[in-house]
């Protein structure tokens, strides 16, 4: 950073006074990190930093501030502050007539954050009515020099369900913020869902129940939140979009019609042995056996008629 000092309606002998002042902010408390004497005798206000500040004079009314292996907590603005003497001849003292402050530079860094990639899956592309259907979302870090701990990275996830048939277009069905709170939207009677993190980059969409309804296409939305090495301070990443996985709730038809058969059939064999005992009850009953009269054996008479 150089300073440059103009002098205006200024006569005679000239020295400057220079200092090297700091903020964090624009509101924040100032500081002097180096200082620059008539004499051109260099004060330094941090003595661990005494190789890493430089501050000369580069010509009769310019300086030159460098500052080497800049670090976080140098972070802030940066300004001159320049106090003007003068005499008239050589064996007098100083007087001050003049200050004035250069504008401010600041100085930052630019943080490159991770990365993040998404994707999505389905332990089944169809179930059954009352089934379980489980989708993940599979959040992960590409190669990265600035990569969080674990304990440093925290996911927002939303997931979003398409009707098969008609109805509006991405709906949110649940969702889980970056403290672990989930939220349910309204669904239909039957079916329930719940979201479970398995792991750190392993977010599970459970559908209880299942119906009909239920069939359509599911994707999540993911908003990365990591910790910033450089601010310290909780810094969320751009949201991802997952593919979509389509989810069939069949229809079934043996389901449907195996107990109303069952019990047309026992309903159609208990009936049946019902009238055949009933058949049984009725001869054994209502019929009575005739009686056997046995043939005579006497022989016939021969009468003569006269």
């Amino acid at each position: 950073m150089s300073c440059t000092v103009t002098p205006v309606n200024l006569g005679g002998w000239l020295s400057y006074k220079v200092d090297i002042n700091s903020q964090d902010s624009l509101q924040g408390s100032m500081k002097t990190v180096i200082s620059l004497n008539s004499d051109n005798v260099v004060q330094q206000t941090d003595p661990s930093r005494r190789d890493s500040m430089v501050l000369t004079k580069t010509g009769p009314a310019e300086f030159r501030f460098r500052l080497a292996g800049v670090q976080l907590s140098d972070r802030g603005f940066y300004w001159c502050s320049i106090t003007t003497g003068t005499k008239q001849q050589p064996e007098e003292e100083w007087t001050t007539v003049a200050s004035s402050e250069s504008n401010k530079i600041e100085i930052n860094f630019q943080e490159n954050g991770p990365s993040f990639s998404i994707d999505i899956r389905s332990d089944a592309s169809s179930v059954y009515p009352w089934e379980t259907a489980k989708i993940e979302c599979l959040l992960s870090l590409r190669d990265s020099g600035s990569s969080p701990k674990t304990d440093d990275l925290t996911y927002e996830v939303r997931w979003y369900f398409t009707r098969l048939r008609g109805g509006p277009m991405n709906t949110e069905v649940a969702s889980i913020d970056r403290f672990g709170i989930m939220r349910k939207m309204p669904r239909n009677s039957s079916s329930d869902i719940s979201i479970e993190r398995r792991d750190a980059h392993v977010y599970l969409l459970n559908l209880y129940g299942t119906q009909d309804s239920d069939s359509g296409e599911y994707h999540c939305v993911a908003t990365p939140w990591y910790l910033s090495a450089s601010t310290g301070a909780w810094t969320e990443a751009e949201a991802l979009t997952s593919g979509k996985v389509f989810l069939s709730v069949k229809f079934a038809v043996w389901d449907s019609l195996k107990l109303p058969l069952l019990y047309g059939a026992a309903a159609s064999l208990g009936v049946g042995l019902f009238s055949l005992l009933l058949g049984l009850v009725c001869a054994h009953c209502c019929c009575r056996n005739t009686a056997h009269t046995p043939r005579s054996r006497n022989k016939l008479i021969n009468f003569e008629m006269d």
